[in-house]
């Protein structure tokens, strides 16, 4: 029973990030949005995920923003923006750090790929 009820907070956890595409989703906010305590939710993320909530969310906002970089002619700036980066630099070095690559580079790479 308690496996079962542990899993489906996180599958609902999974589904609060997953929903949330272009905002910055801190662990307060979903811990509050699903009615557990940080530490519970960082257990559980330990515990089914073997990650920590903010390199999930970190790594969710990564795979979406190489998609939009694909999927759109939007700026590198404006995709920072819309991901709600602080900075472009702060983007550019969080992807660069994330796909081993940077954004500019990403695009011209597999944009390229995806065309032939």
């Amino acid at each position: 029973m308690y496996r079962s009820s542990s899993l489906n907070r996180v599958t609902n956890l999974l589904h609060s990030i997953h929903s949330e595409k272009y905002s910055r989703l801190t662990l307060t906010q979903l811990a509050d949005h699903n009615k557990l305590s940080k530490s519970e939710c960082c257990r559980l993320f330990t515990r089914y995920l073997d990650t920590s909530p903010s390199q999930y969310i970190q790594s969710v906002r990564m795979h979406n923003a190489a998609n939009t970089l694909l999927t759109s002619q939007i700026s590198i700036a404006e995709t920072a923006q819309l991901y709600e980066y602080s900075s472009v630099s702060h983007f550019v070095q969080t992807f660069k750090s994330h796909h081993s690559i940077t954004p500019l580079a990403y695009r011209k790479k597999y944009q390229t790929k995806r065309a032939e």
